[in-house]
């Protein structure tokens, strides 16, 4: 405890706040060292957090999902190199927050917001607008942060003709983290709406860099991305002309019909592929569907082996007949006979 009733500051051998700047002591065996320190009073950081938003309902047809992260109260101090994270603590009453044991220098503040993003004091979403404190040993400062509301982002989904898409859902989703390095990456924070009658719809998100799911049958992050700041409404129309249906029926050579059969279904551009698998009558149905030339596989599996054939019954590729699908079309018959 210092003698003002605060946390002492560590310091390294050499006068240095950080151990990467520390003078390093070369100690040999048998030798007696001696190493003068000079004990000096930490400065401090406190103040208020106000985030009127946090408790805030979404927009009509939101939901989302999160790490479970909670508001944090950062603190970091100025290196030769960069900004370092020293202190992180969590605001309490009325947003309240004090960090002590900090060693002088030049330091800032920041808020991680589940709901808002990353915002700098005194409310500043990109960092060169934060607010740079210079302590010096035993000084305190009051650094007070306002959070931003979450953006409205609003828009619509049509297809590339216009057409409105209603009753879609659009996820978004950002901070990507890589769990386990043989699988793509996940989301930490996904929020989810649904379009209305008119295709419109409205999601608030906050500070960062989204990816935008218009297929949820996707994985992982897709090319469609929007750049969001918190406290800035933004519009941002979507196309999406995955949308017509492709159905048939699998029958062997004499005609019977082929239950269990996976049928697999792929157009070019398209950012994943369909599967279906035929019923008891050998048919099979797939929605949303791109436009193009679809290539259809069929798969059959029979006392654990499994046997691939391409449309409309052939086992090489090069014979195989692309099926036309053009844009929001319902194409029906498409039919294939396997040996």
């Amino acid at each position: 405890m210092s003698p003002d009733g605060g946390d002492w500051a560590t310091w390294w051998v050499g006068e240095a706040a950080l151990a990467d700047d520390a003078e390093d002591v070369q100690v040999e065996e048998d030798e007696v060292l001696r190493l003068d320190l000079t004990a000096m009073p930490a400065a401090r950081i406190r103040g208020a957090v106000s985030e009127p938003f946090a408790t805030a309902g979404g927009s009509r047809g939101e939901t989302g999902e999160s790490d479970g992260s909670v508001t944090e109260v950062v603190v970091e101090r100025q290196t030769d190199d960069a900004w370092v994270e020293v202190a992180r603590v969590r605001p309490g009453r009325a947003g309240r927050y004090e960090v002590d044991g900090l060693a002088a220098g030049r330091h800032r503040v920041l808020v991680d917001s589940p709901r808002s993003g990353i915002v700098h004091a005194p409310s500043a979403t990109s960092e060169d607008d934060a607010r740079v404190v210079e302590l010096g040993v035993g000084q305190a400062a009051e650094v007070d942060v306002v959070v931003p509301p979450p953006a409205l982002v609003t828009g619509r989904l049509t297809t590339s003709t216009g057409l409105p898409l209603p009753d879609r859902e659009i996820r978004f989703s950002t901070g990507y983290r890589v769990v386990d390095p043989r699988f793509p990456a996940l989301p930490t924070t996904t929020r989810s709406v649904r379009t209305d009658s008119e295709g419109r719809y409205a999601v608030r998100l906050g500070t960062g860099l989204w990816s935008v799911q218009t297929d949820l049958r996707c994985r992982g992050p897709q090319q469609r991305e929007v750049d969001v700041v918190a406290g800035q409404d933004m519009a941002s129309d979507l196309v999406e002309d995955a949308v017509a249906t492709v159905s048939g029926q699998v029958t062997d050579r004499a005609g019977r019909p082929l239950s269990g059969v996976d049928v697999f279904l792929s157009t070019p551009g398209s950012v994943c592929g369909q599967a279906a698998t035929t019923d008891a009558d050998g048919r099979w149905t797939l929605t949303g569907v791109a436009p193009g030339r679809a290539r259809i596989e069929y798969a059959v599996t029979t006392r654990g082996s499994q046997l691939r054939y391409f449309h409309p019954g052939v086992t090489k590729p090069g014979l195989a007949t692309r099926v036309e699908v053009a844009l929001g079309a319902t194409v029906t018959g498409v039919d294939a006979d396997l040996p």
